[in-house]
């Protein structure tokens, strides 16, 4: 019998937790979106891509809507209702980061220029992006509209202050 030999383990145990009985190559999970191996995302090609799937959408709207003028349970009308709501919802910001999309691409275009021209490269801050969108936007409208407009933003920012103002100083005139 041999003294100074190592201990043999019995099998019958469980290894413990730290040590690595069988060493298993870990697995790496790689996400596409986040990797570069992917390449660059670039919204232009993809809308040129996938265009048609936008076209698909308005096409099923248009056949949701029939369907629900046809729809006689009011249960199903009422999912068939919200799930139009959303799908118009989803298109209409779509249309509106487009928008948004575009008027940056134009302001930096202007902005090109004028850096080729010597002038110091200016970068827009988020609120004058807002600005720049709203103008766009409410620009062909009339004069009635952007008064509806202006009268909803009054009404909206009444309803803020009043949410905000001690109880005892509320009264009934709207926070106006």
């Amino acid at each position: 019998m041999r003294l100074y030999r190592p201990m043999e383990m019995t099998s019958k145990r469980p290894v413990s937790r730290f040590r690595e009985a069988v060493k298993v190559q870990k697995m790496e999970r790689r996400d596409p979106r986040f990797d570069n191996l992917s390449g660059h995302f670039n919204q232009g090609l993809f809308d040129k891509a996938y265009g048609f799937v936008y076209d698909l959408r308005s096409q099923e709207i248009h056949q949701l809507k029939q369907q629900l003028a046809k729809e006689k349970d009011p249960h199903q009308a009422q999912q068939l209702m919200r799930t139009i709501q959303a799908m118009e919802n989803r298109e209409r910001a779509r249309k509106e980061a487009k928008v948004k999309q575009r008027i940056k691409r134009d302001w930096r275009k202007q902005e090109l220029d004028k850096v080729k021209e010597g002038k110091k490269p200016f970068f827009l801050k988020q609120s004058e992006q807002k600005k720049l969108y709203l103008i766009n936007k409410l620009k062909g409208r009339t004069d009635r509209e952007l008064d509806k407009v202006a009268e909803k933003k009054r009404k909206r920012d009444a309803g803020k202050d009043w949410k905000w103002m001690p109880k005892r100083r509320r009264t009934g005139d709207g926070g106006a």
